[in-house]
């Protein structure tokens, strides 16, 4: 994200403790839209895929947002090490009226590749 821009934690519930929305251009990276065809799925192309991507990156912390209701997904990614950090409202026109918000610090993806 870059410095200031901080449009993705708006209106984040539970209200973070101070400091966590800073945004300093190289603070956060947003993982969106990762996803593996079905017939691929269960075999650790999605692992694969998420630990290749991540743990090149020189952000500190990585974040993603996922459909409330997607149970499956929570799973998956608290087994990767992601943590809830709240829930946001969706925009107009969003797929959902809310998302569930993860960060992941990238200095726990070192090594993984």
């Amino acid at each position: 994200m870059a410095a200031g821009d901080t449009h993705w934690w708006a209106g984040l519930r539970p209200k973070p403790e101070g400091g966590f929305a800073v945004e300093t251009g190289s603070r956060t990276f947003v993982l969106a839209e990762i996803e593996v065809r079905r017939a691929f799925q269960g075999g650790g192309v999605g692992r694969r895929l998420h630990d290749l991507l991540l743990s090149g990156r020189s952000e500190d912390r990585a974040t993603l947002a996922v459909n409330p209701a997607a149970d499956r997904s929570h799973a998956i990614y608290r087994s990767w090490g992601w943590e809830l950090a709240g829930q946001v409202r969706g925009s107009s026109g969003e797929y959902f009226d809310a998302y569930d918000l993860f960060v992941i610090s990238l200095g726990s993806m070192a090594g993984r590749r």
